[in-house]
């Protein structure tokens, strides 16, 4: 499964150590977030492992026979 994202944060001050320029024009402020990610790709997948109950390694806690 994968996944894109195209995005965009704005804000007027992205930390409490922001401070506004204009009191009265608070767009005049307004700009992309310091946490702003633009382009965003996600991946996943499953993918079933070799040992466990029916399956080559550790089933029943015995080790399975091989014709060497």
């Amino acid at each position: 499964m994968s996944s894109y994202t195209y995005g965009q944060v704005l804000d007027i001050a992205s930390d409490a150590e922001s401070a506004t320029l204009n009191a009265w024009n608070f767009n005049q402020d307004r700009g992309p977030a310091n946490f702003d990610i633009k382009h965003l790709w996600t991946t996943s997948w499953i993918y079933e492992l070799p040992f466990g109950k029916g399956k080559y390694f550790g089933s029943a806690g015995t080790r399975p026979q091989t014709n060497c």
